[in-house]
């Protein structure tokens, strides 16, 4: 198993009064994070002088390196996509329906039409594709 830690610290200026302490969330200083992964050191600055900032961005770096969250992302688009592809459908349907001037499939498929455009909607799409 490998071990991977994201650690933020504070790299104060010269004249910062807390200079003294890497941890020191409080003072306006540039932060940046410790990332210890394979058996070596890098320091990469979190571009934020808030420490909240920088804490959400280790967080999402060590969600980054996790292989069960890297899966769970993968798994994510996939379904996104795979969303994406039922709207396009359902809008060429439309437009089919539109063009010849009736609903082929009876009562249920115009029921079956709406539930898939509200699922649509809900899943952040203003209108089918």
């Amino acid at each position: 198993m490998m071990l991977t830690t994201v650690k933020v610290y504070t790299r104060h200026n010269r004249n910062c009064p807390k200079r003294d302490r890497s941890d020191c969330a409080r003072c306006n200083c540039m932060k940046w994070l410790c990332i210890y992964r394979d058996g070596k050191y890098k320091l990469v600055s979190a571009r934020t002088r808030s420490w909240e900032k920088a804490g959400q961005k280790a967080s999402e770096l060590r969600d980054s390196f996790d292989p069960v969250k890297q899966l769970q992302g993968q798994l994510e688009a996939k379904a996104q996509k795979r969303d994406i592809k039922e709207c396009a459908a359902l809008e060429r349907l439309r437009k089919y329906v539109a063009r010849i001037g009736f609903w082929p499939l009876g009562d249920t498929g115009i029921y079956v039409m709406s539930m898939s455009q509200r699922t649509c909607k809900n899943r952040g799409q203003s209108r089918i594709h």
